[in-house]
Formats: structure tokens, C-alpha cells, sequence
């Protein structure tokens, strides 16, 4: 695990982390998390050159978009994402890609 921390929170995750730490702890890759940080979906800051993302915020976000889930879970198998035919819960907003392909944050 290459996490350069500050300090670690209940259950050993460290209360800030670098883009490998918060792409580990969210378990996605990094270049999926650059993407849904510079969209703004991702709660993050700049230190100098590199992102950091605060445990916390990153819990909180997490809880925000599991109860959003949870309230348009009936309507999620009607909608299409992004024009490419896979189904997405509706609300959702792709990552643009330069190659015009969608991704989900």
C-alpha cells in the first residue's frame, strides 16, 4: 500500500491520503479518481501539485451517495447512461473522456 498519511483513524485507514491511498481506500483505480475529482463529484484539495482527499469527506460523500442510491433504487433498471446502452441510475453524471467515451464517478 503506497499511502503517504497523516495520522491514522479507526480501522487503520489514515485521516488524509494521496491519490493511491483514497484510490485504494475507495477501491477504484486512480485514473477513474482523477477523473470524478477534476468533474468535482469527489471531495478533495490541492497541496502544492498533489490531491488530497480527507477521510472523513470521503465517509461522508460515501453516505450521501449510498442514500441517493437508495431513494431512485426503484427507477434505476428504466434509465439508459450516457447514449452507450448501459443502464445507470438515473441522475447519475458521466466523466467526459477526451475519446468521448462515458464513465461513471
Amino acid at each position: 500500500m503506497r499511502t503517504r498519511a497523516r495520522g491514522n483513524g479507526p480501522g487503520g485507514a489514515p485521516e488524509v491520503m494521496d491519490i493511491y491511498g483514497a484510490a485504494e481506500y475507495l477501491r477504484v483505480s486512480r485514473g477513474t479518481l482523477y477523473k470524478c475529482v477534476r468533474a468535482g463529484d469527489v471531495p478533495a484539495f490541492k497541496l502544492g501539485r498533489e490531491w488530497r482527499f480527507r477521510k472523513a469527506l470521503l465517509d461522508r460523500w460515501m453516505d450521501e451517495q449510498s442514500e441517493k442510491t437508495k431513494a431512485r433504487a426503484p427507477k434505476a433498471n428504466r434509465a439508459i447512461g450516457a447514449g452507450n446502452g448501459q443502464q445507470t441510475p438515473e441522475g447519475t453524471r458521466p466523466c467526459q473522456q477526451p475519446n468521448n467515451r462515458a464513465e461513471r464517478c
